[in-house]
């Protein structure tokens, strides 16, 4: 709940899939729709007081500290590219 408030509270728009689901579904679940970055809280990670990061593309996460974690996902996050005004997005 903790890593969600942060999160959220910063901005970040948040999913915690708390289904009872095994952890293999809920990340194939999480690939099918796309989310750029998943986030694993788990015994293995708490005990680093960490969260493991992962990007969507990437084989591997890494484990991120909550003060570090902003800066873990704002690495994944594409900046929405700005439309020079009355651009016609169609053409």
């Amino acid at each position: 709940d903790e890593v969600y408030n942060r999160l959220s509270k910063l901005g970040f728009e948040v999913l915690f899939d708390d289904r009872y689901e095994s952890a293999g579904v809920k990340f194939n679940d999480a690939d099918l729709l796309g989310f750029p970055v998943r986030l694993v809280v788990s015994p293995r990670t708490l005990k680093e007081t960490a969260v493991e990061v992962k990007g969507r593309r990437e084989k591997k996460g890494h484990l991120a500290t909550l003060d570090q974690l902003p800066q873990a996902i704002q690495q994944y996050l594409n900046p929405v590219e700005e439309v020079p005004h009355g651009r016609d997005l169609a053409r």
